[in-house]
């Protein structure tokens, strides 16, 4: 990995179903040695129709904690039961 390399793609996001809350977590990707930072995740749901929806609201990678700390969000189950079903 050069330092004009991009970060890997993350592996496949995790989720738990807790009362009205979807938890999604996922790992940091490898960002090498090249001194690359994540500024911020995009976290989408795919629809029963093929789009994706972003949750800024609940789930906005742009967050401190989302980047450095917790590397997971909450979602309202109503969201995606409204966007998937």
């Amino acid at each position: 990995m050069t330092a004009m390399d991009e970060p890997s793609a993350p592996n496949v996001p995790t989720t738990l179903v807790e009362g009205k809350q979807v938890t999604i977590s996922w790992q940091e990707p490898f960002t090498g040695a090249s001194g690359l930072s994540i500024t911020k995740y995009e976290i989408q749901v795919k629809k029963k129709d093929g789009t994706y929806l972003s949750d800024l609201v609940n789930c906005d990678g742009k967050t401190s904690s989302a980047i450095v700390t917790a590397k997971k969000c909450q979602v309202p189950m109503a969201l995606i039961t409204q966007s998937t079903g």
